[in-house]
């Protein structure tokens, strides 16, 4: 169960850090929209997650395994140090949770594709 609780704190602190983009302005200029190397892993990360939160609700086994594989795969240094600095440069959490959005929603495209 140990890895339950350390997929689901990184989850936390991925979703709580991805709310904390809307606390800047509308008219915040994005400088340089090209994701880092760092977020990008960060973008896979929470997507991964995502996706294995999604798939517990309906196969709960694979789920598991999924979480399981992540626990030991995902690099929490990584993400915790990728999180520090983006919070020190809030105008990058907008193109970072944009990146998130869009693979999100690529994903879910190909999901609705697959089941007609």
């Amino acid at each position: 169960m140990f890895h339950w609780s350390r997929i689901g704190r990184v989850a936390f602190v991925i979703a709580l850090a991805s709310v904390s983009c809307y606390c800047t302005s509308p008219n915040s200029e994005i400088t340089n929209p090209a994701l880092t190397a760092d977020e990008r892993y960060l973008v896979d990360a929470y997507v991964s997650v995502a996706r294995a939160r999604t798939l517990s609700d309906v196969n709960h086994l694979k789920s598991d395994s999924l979480f399981a594989a992540l626990d030991s795969t995902l690099d929490t240094t990584r993400i915790a140090n990728t999180i520090r600095d983006l919070n020190g440069d809030p105008d990058r959490w907008l193109v970072v949770f944009e990146k998130i959005e869009r693979k999100l929603g690529s994903l879910d495209m190909r999901g609705s594709k697959n089941t007609r």
